[in-house]
């Protein structure tokens, strides 16, 4: 069936809403009303009395479940039970080539709630709770042991955040999956967001995608360990440790708190995100960068740099000196 089609057959026990092109499950449903009327960003206000299950469609998110026994507050906007609002679920890619990308998530119950975040896909895109923490295939908000996100608060303003990001190269689009639950387990809420990431650090950096095989660390690590050499761009994720020397033909790119222990070498350009540091020299007399070297706020470079083309300096510090002993 396709969803622009003028005849549509619903499946079993589905309605389906011709306005909205969105099917919602009454197989459980002991009351619901549908509000036709939509707010601005396109809520359906679902009034629920004695509900097993129902699924809706609000301009938050793309579907919920609410398992038997949730507590709904009744209304229009706040009927969504899990405000969710990202700007990649907005039909334009958000580009997570430098840093990850944050979803906020609003409780709408009346209930202290856990959520865990995870793709329903093949883990293309992964999770930090942190815009620097290591990425992972699924998170739990708030992280502190025995803390629940409150009533009509958000993610924000919790201990640890939801941040998306992908190592694949180009778009990525996947479908978002939110497990909430209450403190007391009364409540148990699935939300469902389709969110689209893009990722190529060329774009941002003038560099070619250092790719899936230059990105650094692998998995849930946050240490590398040897020498880093490598054919074209290299990228080190957010808060990594680099312990030992970086020659990359292309560029290097420093993610946000990452350290460089050691010398740090390129053919290009080299780019340090906000917080990063090289401790170790940036190319040598005899070997400068061939680019240009580009520096955010709060990024550090401990020694001398050796430097072929300009340097970019958005609220970095250098240390040591600029092209010493070189005319």
């Amino acid at each position: 069936m396709q969803r622009g089609d003028s005849h549509v057959h619903a499946p079993h026990n589905f309605i389906y809403h011709e306005s909205h092109k969105q099917f919602y499950s009454y197989r459980y449903i002991t009351y619901a009303h549908i509000v036709s009327k939509l707010t601005r960003r396109g809520a359906v206000a679902v009034i629920l009395a004695g509900v097993g299950g129902v699924t809706l469609n609000t301009g938050a998110f793309a579907s919920s479940k609410a398992k038997r026994g949730t507590d709904i507050g009744v209304g229009t906007q706040s009927a969504a039970l899990l405000g969710i609002k990202s700007e990649a679920a907005l039909g334009n890619p958000v580009d997570v080539s430098a840093e990850p990308h944050e979803i906020v998530v609003i409780n709408h119950t009346k209930s202290q709630l856990k959520i865990t975040v995870e793709s329903r896909k093949d883990q293309s895109i992964e999770f930090t709770t942190s815009g620097n923490g290591s990425l992972k295939d699924s998170i739990t908000v708030p992280v502190g042991e025995g803390e629940f996100l409150g009533p009509g608060t958000n993610t924000k303003e919790a201990s640890g955040g939801i941040f998306v990001s992908t190592d694949e190269t180009g778009t990525v689009t996947e479908t978002i999956e939110f497990d909430a639950s209450s403190k007391s387990e009364s409540v148990n809420i699935q939300a469902f967001q389709e969110i689209s990431l893009t990722n190529d650090p060329g774009l941002i950096a003038g560099c070619s995608n250092a790719g899936k095989s230059n990105t650094f660390p692998k998995g849930n690590k946050n240490t590398r360990n040897g020498n880093t050499i490598r054919n074209g761009s290299v990228r080190f994720r957010p808060d990594t440790t680099a312990k030992k020397k970086i020659d990359a033909s292309d560029c290097v790119i420093l993610g946000e708190e990452s350290i460089a222990k050691d010398k740090v070498f390129a053919g290009n350009n080299v780019i340090l995100q906000s917080g990063a540091e090289i401790k170790g020299k940036v190319g040598s007399s005899d070997t400068p960068i061939g680019g240009s070297l580009k520096l955010k706020d709060g990024s550090v470079i401990q020694d001398d740099v050796f430097v072929e083309g300009e340097i970019i300096n958005d609220g970095g510090t250098i240390h040591g000196k600029v092209n010493p002993n070189r005319e």
